[in-house]
């Protein structure tokens, strides 16, 4: 459970989607199976900034994943637009002139 008055759960989960953090957990001994070790990770260190400023990189970095959702729907739309395009000219439908 996250103590509202020393981290905002938006910045913790940003945190535990970085590489570093990743990286930290993926550590495991003598186990073929990806897990974490909470050993070590009981060691990883987080600076934390105020609460207030927690909450306002948090909601840019939740604007930035809208926006890149965004993106790459009108991306996969340009892609499927481009493919019936193509689709149009290789069947000789659509003619260039």
């Amino acid at each position: 459970m996250v103590d509202s008055s020393q981290a905002a759960s938006g910045f913790l989960l940003g945190i535990v989607q970085t590489d570093r953090f990743n990286e930290s957990a993926s550590i495991s001994y003598g186990t073929h199976m990806p897990r974490a070790d909470w050993k070590v990770l009981k060691n990883f260190e987080v600076r934390l900034p105020s609460v207030n400023e927690q909450t306002a990189i948090a909601n840019v970095l939740s604007d930035m994943d809208t926006e890149i959702e965004a993106l790459e729907r009108r991306r996969n739309k340009a892609r499927q637009t481009k493919q019936g395009m193509m689709q149009q000219l290789l069947t000789g439908r659509t003619r260039l002139v």
